[in-house]
C-alpha cells in the first residue's frame, strides 16, 4: 500500500523526469523531416559525434529534406562559386594569390580555400550587364585561361594574380592592372583539374543567406554542424544559419540531376525568339522556384510550350512533384500541363496564376520513358506561362 510520502515521492520523480526530458529536447534542435514521398514529421535533432541523430528512429535514405523553419533568401553581396556547384553568398575577401583565397562569411567564419576548388566569384558593381550575360559567363565552356567580366559585358581572357580586400589584379594580354570590386562583375578561374563528384549519398546545407554547402554531415555539437565539404576538410556551420538540409542519392533521385534525353521548346508566335528556356532548380524566369507562398529548393522550371523527355530505363517505382504556375507568372495567365509515361497520358491539369499547385504522385514501375509537357492554356497564349515542376523526383523500388 502506497503512503502519502510514497505518492509524493512518485510525483517528484515524475516531475524530475519531465523536466529532464524537456531540458534534453531544449538542448536539441526542433526540425521537420520531409520524407521522399512528401510526408512531414516534427522531431528533434540531437547532439552526435556520428552523423545525424534524431529522437526517433529515422532512416536517412527515406528523408528528402530537414527543415529548420526559416526560408533562404537571395544573396546580395559578393558570392563564391565552387567546383561542385556550391555557392557561398555575402562573402568578404581578405586576400588571395595564385594558389589560395582567404575570405570571411557570417555562416562559416574565416576560411582559406585552394583555388583548385574555386569556379568563380561575382561582385556587386553599380553597373552590370543583364543577368543572362552573367549566367552565360559563369556557365560557359571549359576555358584554358581565367576570365574577367566587366560592367559593359566584355569578357577579358588572361590570368588572375592576386586579391586584396578591395580589388584584384588581372593580367590580360601581358598587361597587369588592378580591378576594384565595385567595378568588376565576375571572375572565372580556369580549372586546374577536373572535379570528380562523389557517387555516395550527400547532404546539401541550404543556408538562410542563400548559400549552399554539399558534403557529409560528420556530427552536431552545441547547435553547430560539422560537415566534410568538397576539400575534404571539416566546415563548421551554426544551426541558426540553416534553412534546410536537402539530400540526394540513396533511393531518391531529383529529376534535375538527370539530363533530358530530348527537349522541345517553342514560342506561341512562330519564328519569334525563344526567351525562356527550361532551367534546373530555378524557374524559367531565373528566380527561385516558388508557388503560392512556398519555396522549393529542387525542381524544373519551364515556359510554354515545352516538352522534356527523360529516359527512366525501368529503374524507378514512383514519380512525385508539385506542378503549377510560379509566383512570377503574369496575372490571369494559365497553362495546360500533362505527364506521359511510355507514351500514355497518366496525369493532366490546368495551372492558373496565383492558385495552389497540384500534387502529383505516379506509379512508374518498369517504365522506360517520362514526358513532362507544358502547353498553352485556354487563353491560347504563352505570355506569363512560367510553370514549375517543383520538387520533381523519382523514387527507386
Amino acid at each position: 500500500m502506497y503512503t502519502h510520502t510514497n505518492v509524493r515521492g512518485c510525483w517528484l520523480t515524475l516531475s524530475f523526469l519531465l523536466i529532464a526530458a524537456n531540458a534534453a529536447r531544449a538542448a536539441g534542435l526542433e526540425v521537420t523531416l520531409v520524407s521522399v514521398e512528401g510526408e512531414e514529421t516534427q522531431t528533434t535533432l540531437a547532439d552526435s559525434d556520428a552523423g545525424l541523430k534524431f529522437d526517433a528512429p529515422v532512416a536517412l535514405k527515406d528523408v528528402a529534406e530537414i527543415r529548420f523553419g526559416a526560408k533562404s533568401t537571395a544573396g546580395t553581396g559578393a558570392a563564391l562559386y565552387l567546383r561542385n556547384g556550391d555557392v557561398l553568398q555575402n562573402i568578404k575577401i581578405v586576400s588571395g594569390d595564385d594558389t589560395k583565397l582567404v575570405f570571411k562569411s557570417e555562416s562559416v567564419g574565416e576560411m582559406t580555400l585552394e583555388n583548385k576548388f574555386i569556379h568563380a566569384l561575382t561582385f556587386t558593381p553599380k553597373d552590370r550587364p543583364a543577368q543572362d550575360v552573367i549566367d552565360a559567363f559563369l556557365n560557359g565552356p571549359k576555358q584554358k585561361e581565367d576570365l574577367l567580366l566587366t560592367p559593359k559585358g566584355e569578357s577579358l581572357s588572361g590570368y588572375y594574380e592576386k586579391f586584396s580586400d578591395k580589388d584584384l589584379n588581372f593580367n590580360a594580354g601581358g598587361q597587369s592592372r588592378a580591378y576594384a570590386f565595385d567595378a568588376t562583375v565576375a571572375l572565372r578561374l580556369a580549372p586546374l583539374e577536373d572535379f570528380k563528384a562523389t557517387a555516395d549519398p550527400v547532404a546539401t546545407l541550404v543556408l538562410r543567406d542563400g548559400s549552399r554547402i554539399t558534403g557529409k554531415v560528420l556530427g552536431v555539437k552545441e547547435k553547430k554542424l560539422k560537415v566534410e565539404a568538397l576539400n575534404t576538410q571539416p566546415w563548421t556551420v551554426p544551426a541558426e544559419a540553416l534553412s534546410s538540409i536537402v539530400f540526394k542519392g540513396g533511393k531518391m533521385v531529383y529529376l534535375s540531376d538527370i539530363a533530358p534525353a530530348a527537349v522541345e521548346e517553342k514560342p506561341y508566335v512562330g519564328g519569334a525568339p525563344l526567351v525562356f528556356r527550361w532551367r534546373k532548380d530555378r524557374s524559367a524566369a531565373g528566380g527561385k522556384l516558388a508557388m503560392n507562398g512556398k519555396d522549393y529548393e529542387r525542381g524544373i522550371g519551364v515556359h510554354s510550350y515545352s516538352k522534356l523527355t527523360f529516359n527512366l530505363e525501368g529503374q524507378y517505382a514512383k514519380f512525385l512533384c508539385d506542378v503549377g504556375l510560379d509566383t512570377v507568372a503574369t496575372p490571369n495567365s494559365a497553362s495546360a500541363w500533362k505527364i506521359l509515361v511510355d507514351g500514355k497520358e497518366v496525369a493532366a491539369g490546368l495551372a492558373k496564376a496565383g492558385e495552389k499547385p497540384q500534387a502529383v504522385k505516379l506509379e512508374v514501375k518498369g517504365a522506360a520513358k517520362l514526358e513532362l509537357i507544358c502547353d498553352y492554356g485556354p487563353d491560347d497564349d504563352d505570355a506569363g506561362d512560367v510553370l514549375d515542376w517543383a520538387g520533381a523526383r523519382l523514387i527507386k523500388p
